[in-house]
């Protein structure tokens, strides 16, 4: 695969001021790599992604703020990046982000607009103190599930299982969701 220039592309990302989202450092101290990404380049790095792609990535809160809240201008519709006429076949972020999905969080125009009013009109039922009571229940369950450990992975253990069993009915008991559904195949 060989890596286009900006030219050939036509995004604007300097190639030799990109940082690149892979080799070893990547993936031995991505936590040093963030630190030194927000400390020489600020809320929105240049990088480069596996293949010598050019992008932009927003690791400030408040320009992730503005990103994620502004669809008209930071649609996310992958589907409109301008370097997909250079994407390889056998690119391999290919399966995480080269197929449109018609999701809420995906489409654009009208399309979001009819997936988001089926959203809201959700929501609204729900009450938000039950919620929030059920919430802090749940937490305290899954706490309490690795407090005796002395460790924990808290994608594994509490961040991933948390929100999908809060979107089941407050009213099902614990262990029957638990039973019914199982977080990771969701």
């Amino acid at each position: 695969m060989s890596t286009p220039t900006p030219a050939e592309t036509g995004c604007p990302v300097l190639a030799e001021n990109a940082v690149a989202l892979s080799g070893p450092r990547f993936h031995t101290d991505p936590i040093g790599l963030y630190e030194d990404m927000r400390r020489e380049h600020g809320p929105v790095v240049s990088v480069e992604l596996p293949g010598g792609f050019p992008a932009w990535l927003v690791i400030g809160y408040r320009e992730l703020h503005q990103v994620t809240s502004d669809p008209d201008l930071f649609p996310r519709d992958v589907g409109l990046w301008n370097q997909w006429p250079h994407i390889p076949a056998d690119w391999p972020l290919l399966p995480m982000i080269g197929q449109r999905q018609a999701s809420v969080y995906y489409t654009v125009g009208e399309p979001h607009r009819r997936h988001a009013s089926m959203v809201s009109e959700a929501l609204a039922s729900v009450d938000a103190f039950e919620l929030r009571r059920h919430a802090e229940q749940l937490s305290d369950e899954l706490i309490d599930g690795f407090c005796g450990r002395g460790e924990a992975d808290l994608v594994a253990d509490f961040a991933g299982p948390l929100p999908v069993r809060c979107s089941c009915s407050p009213a099902s008991s614990a262990s029957r969701t638990r039973k019914v559904v199982s977080w990771r195949t969701c």
